[in-house]
Order: structure tokens, then C-alpha cells, then sequence
């Protein structure tokens, strides 16, 4: 274009509308998987955060108590000494060799059972909070997983003592029980992702797995040991209960978790991702509208 001359139509629109185009171009909305990744590395990216809100949380709960959170620890130190006296007897075994296994055993159900049942909480307790912040959704999923593994950590040093007074002391073998808490915390957060925003949408969800845990509970080797049954080791072999409880629970009590017990956690994390993922990529706009 020369200075002075008057610029045609159609080259006028094609300046004018460049810098429009281009910037729209910059601010496009990212696709949908783009979004879910961007929602989850952005949480992570608040540990301090929801580091914080957990612990936080946590005050909340026993503020003016003396304990604190060491009340659950003391109330499961109670009920592991207790049923340990009267099972021992019903199953004829030995008081020593059964109260790590049902210490550990109650331990990480009670992670694994509280992080489901809160999960399918975890969007509409924090209603408030989703309608009026505007953070990653995820952040709120880490809270909650952060604040059940911090109780986990109390209750955990209570078990240990109770292994160690039996003469249960953890070998080297222990240090396998690491990466075995490691997928257990990405397992949560599926899971959590997928409960919190099912039972958001449908309201029926929570009363539905709350019976579902009652069941799992006395069907999964938590309280029995699976070579009670005789060898038909078929029906707890698909149980992923007990596949995960063995990952954590054997390195405990000094012995390597079965080879089978790593490949169908294994598994079932990316199962569970490749249903989550998608599902929370697609829907998490929807999240605010459902509550």
C-alpha cells in the first residue's frame, strides 16, 4: 500500500480483521482433554494450598480437644486390642501373628473406606467454596486425599506399636510399602474425580456405596486371613479390596507383595484413569451447575 492512496475495500477489512483473528486465535478455549490436564497440573501446582486447607481442616475438626487428632489413633488402638483378644480365639490362631494383621488390615481399609466415602462428597461440601472461587476443581480433590493420608499417618504410628509390642518389628521389606502408598494416592484421586462427580449429579450415590463398603468389609481378608479358604484363592484373587490392602499391609509384616497384586493395581489405575479422564475432561464445567 502506497502512503496517500485510498485503500480498497476489501483490503481494508483484511487489516482491520488480522489482529482480531490473531487475537481470538490466542485466547481460543483449549479442547476438552487440554482442559482436564490444565485442571490437574494446575492443582498440583497448589500444593501449598491444599496442603494448608488439610491441615486446617483438621483443627476444625477436634478444635478445644486436648488429643486432637490423636483420638482416632486411641479409638482404633481400642478396637484393634479388642478384637484382636476375641477373633484370635475364633479363628484359633495366634494372638501374635493375628494382631499385625488385623492392625494393618483395619488401618488401610479405614484409609480406603474413608476416601471413598468422603469422595463422593468432595464437590458438595465445598459448595461454597466452588460457587464463589475460582480455583482448579482437582484442588479440592487433593485436599481431601491430603487430609485422609496426614489421619493415616497418626494412625499408622499406632499400629507399628502395636506390631512391635507383639513382637511384629517391620523388616526392610517395609520400605516396599512406599511405592505401594504411592498408587494408592493416584488410585484416589480417580477415584475421587469419579465419585465426587457422580454423586454430584445423581444424589442417590453416597447411600449407594455406603452399603457397598459394608458389604466389601466382611466379603474382602481383612479381618480373616484369605488361607482360611482352603485354597479357593479364586475369590479373593479378583477383589481389588484385597489386592490393595496386600500391596501396603505385606511389606508391613516383612514379606514382598504378590507379583499378582502389583499387575492388577497396576491395571486397575489405568482402567481407572482411562474412564476418569475422559469423563472429568468432558463434564467438569458442569460440576457448579449440579451442585
Amino acid at each position: 500500500m502506497i502512503e496517500g492512496q485510498p485503500v480498497s475495500e476489501s483490503v481494508a477489512i483484511r487489516l482491520v480483521s488480522a489482529p482480531i483473528l490473531d487475537d481470538w486465535a490466542m485466547v481460543r478455549p483449549p479442547g476438552y482433554a487440554a482442559a482436564g490436564v490444565q485442571d490437574l497440573s494446575g492443582g498440583l501446582r497448589r500444593w501449598r494450598l491444599w496442603t494448608r486447607m488439610a491441615l486446617e481442616d483438621i483443627r476444625q475438626r477436634y478444635r478445644r480437644s486436648m488429643l486432637g487428632p490423636l483420638w482416632l489413633s486411641l479409638s482404633m488402638l481400642i478396637m484393634i486390642g479388642s478384637m484382636g483378644v476375641v477373633y484370635a480365639q475364633i479363628f484359633k490362631v495366634s494372638v501374635h501373628n493375628y494382631l499385625p494383621f488385623l492392625a494393618y488390615g483395619l488401618l488401610f481399609w479405614t484409609l480406603l473406606g474413608d476416601i471413598v466415602r468422603e469422595g463422593c462428597q468432595c464437590f458438595t461440601q465445598y459448595e461454597g467454596i466452588l460457587r464463589q472461587i475460582k480455583l482448579p476443581l482437582s484442588t479440592h480433590v487433593y485436599r481431601m486425599i491430603a487430609r485422609h493420608f496426614l489421619v493415616f499417618g497418626h494412625n499408622l504410628v499406632g499400629c507399628v506399636l502395636v506390631a512391635v509390642a507383639v513382637g511384629g518389628v517391620p523388616g526392610p521389606a517395609a520400605f516396599l510399602a512406599i511405592p505401594g502408598l504411592f498408587l494408592w494416592a493416584i488410585n484416589a484421586v480417580w477415584v475421587t474425580l469419579l465419585l465426587g462427580m457422580t454423586s454430584t449429579r445423581f444424589r442417590d450415590m453416597p447411600p449407594l456405596i455406603a452399603s457397598l463398603l459394608q458389604i466389601l468389609f466382611f466379603v474382602s481378608p481383612i479381618m480373616w486371613d484369605p488361607a482360611t479358604l482352603n485354597g479357593r484363592f479364586s475369590f479373593v484373587t479378583f477383589n481389588p479390596v484385597y489386592q490393595f490392602i496386600e500391596l501396603v499391609r505385606a511389606p508391613l509384616q516383612g514379606q514382598a507383595p504378590p507379583l499378582q497384586s502389583w499387575l492388577l493395581v497396576g491395571a486397575m489405575t489405568l482402567v481407572g484413569w482411562g474412564i476418569t479422564f475422559p469423563f472429568f475432561a468432558r463434564f467438569r464445567g458442569r460440576i457448579t451447575y449440579w451442585l
